[in-house]
């Protein structure tokens, strides 16, 4: 019996930790993603005042 709960117990948590996870990969992947975009815009930007 107490290696059923247990197990139940574990199952229940998961799903909060999972989230927490993906929020914290999502936030990283904004923050490597964003940088080089704002570097492109910068450079198309410059292209445009050069010409």
């Amino acid at each position: 019996m107490s290696k059923n709960r247990k197990r139940r117990r574990r199952k229940a948590k998961a799903p909060k930790g999972m989230k927490s996870k993906q929020k914290a990969q999502i936030w990283r992947t904004v923050v490597e993603t964003v940088p080089p975009m704002i570097w492109a815009l910068a450079a198309l930007l410059s292209v445009l005042q050069g010409r």
